[in-house]
């Protein structure tokens, strides 16, 4: 599901019997989209996710309410992206 997210909207997701993730409708492309995937048990995490050379990445902000929309929103796209993909992932330093 793909719509403009906010304070209300993400308030009244409810907790189906599979996970599920609703998508923030930004309209821009190539910087990666922010979602609320909500759980069977009713937790909500915001997210972040990314995609580079076909490899998607899911990167959680946090848990609502702890983190606001606005500072999920904030979150920002760029310095995470130059950061995630500048510094080796746990995954790729164990390989080496």
């Amino acid at each position: 599901m793909k719509s403009q997210l906010t304070d209300s909207k993400v308030k009244a997701l409810k907790a189906k019997i599979n996970r599920y993730e609703v998508w923030h409708s930004t309209g821009t492309r190539g910087v990666g989209r922010y979602g609320v995937r909500v759980y069977p048990n009713g937790r909500k995490v915001f997210i972040f996710a990314t995609q580079l050379n076909g490899v998607r990445k899911i990167h959680t902000i946090g848990d609502y309410p702890g983190v606001t929309l606005a500072q999920a929103l904030a979150f920002s796209p760029t310095t995470s992206t130059c950061l995630l993909y500048t510094s080796p992932s746990p995954r790729d330093m164990r390989r080496s």
